[in-house]
């Protein structure tokens, strides 16, 4: 087996065979950053992000583990984002991200960079629910700045920012 899969047989049961995830609410974990998801799961772990399967999860896992685990999961593809767009809501998003400055962290391509998350082809859902957690305060970050990014969106807002970048490659 190729490094870290079969320590990663544990993960892909949720966030799919291949990273991609199946699920409803579960985020897709391929071609993240190592570092964010090493830093994701030390969150868990230390109980800094409260989602109690996920610490029972990690609980037991080394930090070789956890490296070994996001290597892995940063090779792999990124399934391609859903087909059926909406051009004015694909419009509306990108012209939210362009005025929330997304694009500074998350890079020009949303694939993320470091311990700053990918956006680009992640689960619309996740994106959304996640939106309404750093803006409520309930989500940790790295750094503490999406709750300010996210203050002031409404529903619709998140809504259109969470199916363009769902939509993008």
């Amino acid at each position: 087996p190729v490094a870290g899969e079969t320590k990663a047989a544990s993960c892909r049961s949720c966030h799919g065979a291949d990273g991609n995830s199946p699920f409803d609410g579960i985020p897709s974990l391929a071609a993240q950053p190592s570092i964010y998801i090493r830093t994701q799961i030390a969150f868990y772990r230390d109980d800094k992000r409260a989602l109690p399967d996920m610490a029972a999860a990690v609980a037991h896992l080394t930090e070789a583990d956890i490296a070994d685990i996001a290597a892995y999961f940063e090779r792999q593809k990124p399934s391609e984002p859903p087909a059926d767009t909406d051009p004015a809501r694909m419009a509306r998003g990108r012209a939210l991200a362009e005025a929330r400055n997304c694009h500074t962290c998350h890079q020009p391509n949303f694939a993320g960079k470091d311990r700053i998350a990918r956006l680009a082809g992640q689960r619309e859902d996740y994106l959304f629910k996640a939106m309404h957690d750093f803006k409520s305060g309930t989500r940790v970050g790295t750094d503490g700045i999406m709750p300010g990014k996210m203050h002031g969106a409404d529903e619709k807002d998140m809504e259109d920012l969470a199916y363009f970048l769902a939509h993008t490659r």
